[in-house]
């Protein structure tokens, strides 16, 4: 990542000094919660949804991922990391979801994985509980993120020098009904509103992947000491990556990569509230799906939501169909070909929930 000379911050962080106000989950597999927290924005845009209120209720979180195949390399390992957890109010109700894919590169790409995986997700938590659960998300996130790659640059035994990751995280704020999704490198993640009679959906992007192909991070690297090759690849001297922005890779500060992450705003109610124009079903079912490109690079995302959405359908849970998932996402790597061909690692995080109307 082409990261110019900045200077991270060092949050100071109070959560010891907390953790008996507020109660916060990690869940390394699958789980189910309840929660029933009022939301009551309102879209001036349409009478209709100025009388539209709903509650988040029926959450499910599940992830699943597999080690992908290098016929040049034996024994691989698989880079790939990912987290999801839920933040309580201190009433029992959780107030945060929050969840994130990180795919790695280098050849220690999954050891720096194996600090971030554990240390973003400690950083949010402490970052949203020092702030009252009230400060603007989107500067948790970044500030999160940059004290995660500045803590893995300064830990010598962290291999953060060559080696990076991406990493695609989104945080729904149950109480507010908005949004925020956060993204460095190439790894996405997706939304989907539905209707709960399964007859009206859609599916949309909550990041874009941060390469060269947009005109502004293009004309950062330009403008730095990097060099962009026919592919879109970013060098910077003899180490090249094909992102402009990353977690890790620091010796490619100067050609310009960044550990800032791009970040996205959605307000749920906004984009359900789009549906009753045409709509008279007020309820719906969202799905956020967090994936690495070992999963998007053969899979659009309506494919992606369609196949996980049929498991489920079929009576499978949001874990089985997140491993049916990546299995899927495993045979399309091997195209039907009897040699054995190069497959890149691949994981998932999926949240599903209903929006019901009150």
């Amino acid at each position: 990542m082409q990261i110019f000379p900045a200077i991270f911050r060092i949050t100071t962080l109070f959560l010891l000094l907390q953790k008996n106000d507020f109660v916060s989950s990690f869940a390394p597999h699958s789980s189910n919660r309840q929660s029933n927290i009022n939301i009551s924005t309102t879209d001036n845009r349409l009478a209709k949804v100025n009388d539209f209120h709903a509650e988040i209720t029926n959450i499910r979180s599940a992830s699943a991922t597999h080690v992908g195949v290098d016929p040049d390399s034996a024994g691989k390992v698989n880079q790939d990391a990912s987290f999801y957890f839920e933040l309580d109010d201190g009433s029992n109700n959780p107030r945060y979801l929050c969840g994130a894919v990180l795919d790695g590169h280098g050849k220690k790409g999954h050891v720096l994985n194996e600090f971030l995986q554990w240390k973003l997700p400690s950083l949010l938590k402490s970052n949203l509980i020092s702030e009252t659960m009230d400060d603007d998300i989107e500067n948790v996130l970044v500030r999160s993120f940059e004290d995660a790659h500045y803590e893995a640059r300064m830990n010598e035994t962290v291999p953060a020098a060559r080696s990076g990751t991406t990493c695609a995280c989104t945080v729904v704020d149950i109480k507010s009904g908005i949004i925020h999704a956060a993204n460095v490198g190439d790894s996405r993640a997706i939304m989907v509103i539905e209707t709960l009679d399964s007859l009206k959906k859609k599916v949309f992007a909550l990041t874009t992947e941060t390469t060269t192909k947009l005109d502004e991070e293009r004309d950062r690297i330009e403008n730095a000491d990097g060099r962009i090759d026919g592919s879109g690849n970013v060098w910077y001297g003899p180490v090249g990556i094909a992102m402009t922005r990353a977690l890790g890779d620091s010796v490619m500060m100067r050609a310009g990569v960044l550990a800032t992450p791009v970040v996205t705003e959605f307000h749920l109610q906004k984009e359900c509230a789009k549906f009753l124009e045409e709509s008279a079903n007020e309820n719906f079912r969202i799905r956020i799906i967090i994936a690495s490109d070992g999963i998007f690079d053969v899979m659009k995302n309506e494919e992606v939501n369609d196949f996980l959405g049929a498991c489920i359908q079929r009576g499978c849970t949001l874990e089985e169909g997140c491993e049916l998932l990546v299995e899927e996402a495993r045979t399309r790597w091997q195209a039907g070909l009897s040699l054995e061909v190069r497959i890149d690692d691949a994981t998932v995080v999926a949240f599903e929930f209903e929006y019901l109307h009150r």
